[in-house]
């Protein structure tokens, strides 16, 4: 027991010293004194911190086959549970900064900020993400903030009287902020966190923020101008205004009843990070407290006041961030206050204005906003919105992301490799568009028409382009990429907006990891959930969109599309376990082929590493090559465009090493799936070696040599490939029913 008693002291001990350390606690001198060690930090509005909080943690450019993108690391949440990170969504990120941190440049918050989308999109996940940076941000001695309250001490101390009511007798006495309880009659706590610097006349408060900044070598930062204003708010106002006449204007006398106090954000008890749900209700409000008993220890010349109290969102998030939930939801009457408030950076309350230094957010779904359009009031609050539009997903491994980190954590039972990307790959499917190929170039249109949903979709996860283009038609289909996600970008059907929601994949994953027919999570189960979902046509209108040549909206046929590209990935994680076709087999193959192509074009000869000597290029070796490759054009120029393709990619990557895979993922595929091809009756009949050891392991008719390559097979799906027996079974039993008995 003593043990935990001396750990105890030792952790409250700790504790209390680095209350100290951290300056929690300041006289009004103190804390101008911490104000000039660092001007810029303590001279934020709102605008300015959220913008400085999100630049705090970082970026990160993240490749994506339509172009590089800003990632912003706030919304990794590295600092809080990786799970509730945001996926994906850079663009996303980028217009809510970018919104922010033109308010910054205005000097004010002006817009509300309105984060936008279909349902189930992020949008809410995005905010969350924001506030929880705040929470952390806040904490940290980058994002110290303060606020005060007043101080007013007992009317008798061992030195004479220093209360309210009488003129200060200690001229050693420079603050009560520091004094104990003992010596304190009553506090009051300014419940909108007004600036410390709010506490100086305007005239002396702009002299003072103007040479602390020239002292600081920042004379050019942009003062926001909540501080260029009298923004302290009434009932402070009404205490500084006592104080005055109390000590004849004597500002030193006033400001030693100002306690300074460091404060952090938090969104769970609502300080500085507030959330407004759809109610009903007005969003600020006043009281009154003079008759509150617990306040009767004021000095007489405030009890003699009518002194109200600020409460309500608007008021708890001051300093901070407000989001207005579902806003779209409330009628209009309840947040129409707002087209003043952001015009003015005021609330109209029934006592008194209150002056707030809040970034407004709000959310809302797309059907709500594009209604909301159409409203008689809507140009009125145009002008004073930012649209931050926050779409589906449409790239198939980010989309998977989502439930690997959301969903699958949570699954107790095993997860079958390929059932959570069976899932995102029709999810993807079901929320593109066909594109107009009339709006590119001529060269392009007829690629752009044939392009079905599969190929899209390959365009977006890694720039896949169909093989029956040539190369130079491939490099400008992928040059359009970016354009084609811009296609219908401005308008209200923009690619992104309708189809599945991770919400409805969330189900479908739950479902089929409870389905009595298989004991993981099988892909084989999500597709039967996701043709079960085909047939509720009723209950979700995207199932409804009209199917369009290319296969566009055809949920149906996603369903058989995917089941062939699961088989297809099945396929090749047989044929890796089976140990017949090796990885560096056809790679060697292909840099041997570059090694000869290069030479032959230069015109030169090639060194043999057996020999030693110099040798003509192997034009049967190119040839077999370029064959498997399913060149059918002149050999000859394709080898010039071939070597033409890795030049390129050299300059573009100076100093790394040429990565095949990357420049010519479709070649490589091609000599694997002919390498395959080669062995692929041996590999059919060690994965059937493996599915009767698998089926039965004890009771097996196999020869001793065929039950060991099965059991070779199968443990190295296990172990290498992430399949457990049961999943590697049903898996290879597809194989053969579908696959290897034709």
């Amino acid at each position: 027991m003593t043990d935990v008693i001396d750990q105890f002291n030792s952790a409250a001990d700790a504790i209390r010293d680095d209350y100290i350390d951290q300056r929690n606690v300041l006289s009004f001198a103190e804390y101008l004194t911490e104000f000039a060690k660092d001007p810029t930090r303590h001279l934020r509005d709102s605008a300015r911190y959220v913008l400085d909080a999100i630049d705090h943690f970082g970026t990160e450019r993240v490749k994506r086959p339509w172009g590089r993108e800003t990632r912003y690391k706030i919304f990794d949440q590295a600092f809080a549970d990786p799970s509730d990170r945001l996926v994906g969504q850079e663009n996303a990120q980028a217009r809510l900064r970018e919104a922010i941190a033109s308010q910054v440049r205005d000097g004010r918050v002006n817009r509300l900020l309105v984060i936008h989308g279909p349902n189930g999109s992020a949008k809410s996940t995005l905010v969350k993400c924001l506030f929880n940076g705040l929470d952390h941000y806040s904490r940290l001695p980058e994002g110290i903030l303060y606020r005060f309250r007043w101080v007013f001490p007992t009317r008798k101390t061992s030195h004479g009287t220093i209360g309210f009511g009488a003129r200060l007798k200690r001229d050693n006495i420079e603050s009560f902020a520091h004094l104990d309880d003992d010596d304190i009659d009553a506090t009051l706590e300014c419940e909108v966190r007004d600036h410390p610097l709010l506490l100086l006349p305007l005239h002396f408060r702009r002299q003072i923020m103007t040479e602390v900044l020239n002292d600081a070598d920042c004379k050019d930062y942009q003062i926001p101008d909540h501080f260029l204003e009298p923004s302290l708010c009434h009932r402070c106002r009404q205490v500084a205004d006592a104080l005055t006449r109390t000590h004849s204007g004597d500002l030193k006398k006033v400001l030693a009843h100002v306690q300074v106090e460091r404060w952090v954000m938090s969104r769970r008890y609502r300080r500085g990070i507030v959330l407004v749900g759809p109610q009903m209700s007005a969003d600020a409000a006043q009281r009154q407290i003079t008759s509150d008993r617990s306040l009767g220890a004021l000095p007489i010349d405030l009890q003699n006041m009518t002194l109200f109290e600020t409460y309500g969102p608007l008021a708890d998030g001051a300093g901070g961030v407000v989001e207005f939930e579902d806003m779209l939801k409330r009628p209009l009457d309840t947040f129409k206050y707002l087209l003043s408030t952001i015009e003015s950076g005021e609330v109209m309350l029934g006592q008194a204005i209150l002056k707030i230094n809040t970034l407004l957010l709000a959310t809302t779904n797309d059907d709500m906003l594009e209604a909301f359009r159409e409203h008689h009031e809507y140009p009125s609050f145009r002008d004073r919105l930012s649209l931050i539009p926050v779409p589906y997903i449409t790239q198939v491994s980010t989309e998977q992301k989502i439930y690997d980190y959301q969903l699958v954590p949570n699954i107790d039972r095993h997860v079958a490799p390929h059932a959570v990307i069976a899932a995102a790959h029709w999810a993807v499917l079901t929320r593109l568009h066909k594109p107009n190929s009339a709006t590119y170039p001529e060269v392009l249109k007829q690629h752009i028409a044939k392009l079905t949903a599969g190929e899209k979709a390959d365009l977006y996860e890694d720039a896949s382009v169909p093989e029956r283009l040539s190369n130079d038609e491939a490099a400008e289909l992928r040059d359009a990429i970016a354009d084609m996600r811009q296609e219908d970008a401005a308008s209200w059907s923009y690619e992104g907006r309708y189809g599945a929601s991770p919400r409805l994949i969330r189900q479908v994953l739950l479902k089929a990891s409870l389905s009595e027919k298989y004991t993981c999570l099988s892909p084989f189960a999500v597709l039967e959930e996701i043709d079960a979902l085909c047939d509720l046509v009723r209950e979700h209108p995207f199932l409804e969109r009209e199917i369009q040549e290319g296969g566009y909206h055809d949920v149906k046929a996603f369903v058989g599309l995917i089941e062939d590209r699961i088989l297809d990935a099945l396929e090749a994680d047989v044929r890796t376990a089976s140990g017949l076709v090796e990885e560096s087999k056809y790679m060697d193959l292909m840099e041997k082929y570059v090694n000869h192509v290069s030479q032959s074009v230069k015109g030169e000869k090639v060194l043999d590493p057996t020999t030693n000597d110099y040798i003509d290029p192997d034009e049967p070796m190119m040839a077999s090559v370029e064959t498997k490759l399913g060149i059918t054009s002149d050999n000859a120029e394709f080898r010039k465009g071939f070597i033409s393709r890795i030049a390129a990619w050299a300059i573009d990557h100076p100093g790394q090493k040429v990565d095949l895979s990357i420049i010519f993922p479709k070649y490589l595929r091609h000599l694997e799936m002919a390498y395959f091809e080669e062995h692929r009756q041996k590999v059919a009949k060690i994965a059937g070696y493996a599915l009767e050891v698998l089926t039965d392991e004890e009771d097996t008719s196999l020869e001793p040599e065929h039950q060991r390559a099965g059991q070779a097979l199968a443990e190295n799906l296990i172990q290498n490939a992430g399949y457990c027996r049961e999943c590697a079974k049903v898996g290879l039993a597809k194989l053969f029913s579908k696959r290897f008995d034709k």
